[in-house]
């Protein structure tokens, strides 16, 4: 349902989206940072709401009402997920330029917008420029400022996204309609982070910049979509993003040893939540990626640096370590494929994994057997 009045702008320069869904707590200080923008062209604010179960809705309703010539609600009938209410949002804009902010973030600059369209007027080889942003963290009740600052330089484009996942500030972002991600299809992949995917693609076709200004505040909540708590819906996120990279390493026909440097990433930080996951089909996968990179030796340093920092973090605080039973498991895998541990005792490590807390004894065997396997190895004598 999308709820307009005739006293609504006509011809928007510039249309601004929020995509919400439950955020009652936060959905005030999002849209009143938006409407607080000064601006010398006309613009439209649309709000999707995604058939939450709390009273954001009703707070969309109070705005659109308050702000008629501005807000323009969409409504979902049924919930259609992050990336549904996305694209559904986006089809409603009748801008020249398109800003984006989630409902559970906010603007801190009232200048953003002339700012970031000033840009793009001027620099017609531009079609998307973003800022940097602070994060705040609910649980902490506590800021980390200018996020980007020293992450993101001059030179920052479609490799380095691919490779480190690049959070660059989506609540920022302001590009030129024509490069809407509507146009893109992701309503076909099931992708887990439309950000992530849009980015990769504007790099490709289109210049990208980065203003070295901050202009908002992205809001870190426990268990949202981009910062999981709970083990599984972790995994399955970060493996989602791992999906992509690969996708976009076919899609763009990237070189060789970029393929390697994702691949390598995205196993050695998947591993030990597939081991607790207990995914094997993704254990066999990034076993036959070891096995093969195991006989380059140009690769070689660098698959034993995991196994290192195993090692170095056992003997640093072994107590911690203790407590931790997927690192155990995590570090006897690389036992069992760099350093010929057998096979036994990296079966009994998954199995120990597994287990519930208070196998103290078990524990503490397991761990010393792990000890004198690795000092056997290396020659050393290990402590009683």
């Amino acid at each position: 349902m999308i709820i307009e009045s005739e006293r609504i702008v006509k011809n928007p320069f510039v249309s601004v989206i929020v995509i919400t869904y439950n955020q009652e707590k936060y959905i005030h200080q999002t849209l009143d940072s938006i409407l607080q923008q000064a601006c010398k062209f006309d613009w439209e604010l649309i709000v999707a709401e995604d058939c939450g179960t709390d009273n954001t809705r009703q707070i969309c309703i109070d705005y659109q009402k308050q702000y008629p010539e501005k807000i323009k609600l969409l409504l979902q009938d049924s919930n259609k997920g992050v990336m549904g209410n996305y694209l559904n949002v986006l089809s409603l804009c009748r801008g020249e330029y398109i800003a984006q902010c989630s409902g559970d973030d906010y603007w801190t600059d009232n200048n953003k917008l002339q700012k970031q369209v000033d840009f793009l007027e001027n620099n017609k080889e531009y079609g998307l420029i973003f800022t940097d942003t602070d994060k705040y963290y609910e649980n902490k009740k506590c800021f980390e400022r200018a996020v980007l600052k020293n992450k993101i330089n001059s030179n920052y484009g479609f490799i380095d996204h691919l490779i480190k996942k690049g959070f660059c500030a989506p609540a920022t972002w302001v590009y030129r309609s024509k490069f809407s991600p509507v146009n893109f299809h992701y309503e076909k992949k099931n992708y887990v982070d439309e950000s992530f995917v849009y980015l990769l693609d504007m790099f490709q076709i289109s210049q990208v910049y980065f203003l070295k200004e901050t202009t908002a505040v992205y809001r870190i909540i426990p268990n949202s979509v981009s910062f999981q708590i709970d083990i599984k819906r972790k995994y399955c996120f970060l493996k989602g993003l791992f999906e992509i990279q690969k996708v976009y390493l076919e899609k763009y026909n990237v070189a060789s040893d970029i393929r390697f440097l994702v691949y390598l990433g995205g196993y050695l930080e998947l591993l030990h939540l597939a081991l607790q996951c207990r995914d094997d089909d993704f254990l066999c996968e990034a076993e036959l990626f070891f096995k093969k990179q195991k006989q380059n030796q140009k690769y070689e340093s660098y698959l034993l640096f995991p196994e290192t920092l195993a090692m170095y973090r056992m003997s640093e605080n072994a107590a911690q370590l203790l407590g931790d039973r997927s690192w155990i498991a995590y570090l006897l895998f690389w036992y069992k494929y760099i350093e010929k541990v057998p096979h036994w005792l990296f079966s009994l490590a998954v199995f120990f994994s597994d287990q519930q807390s208070g196998q103290n004894s078990l524990r503490n065997r397991i761990c010393l057997k792990i000890l004198r396997e690795y000092c056997n190895f290396k020659g050393v004598k290990p402590d009683k």
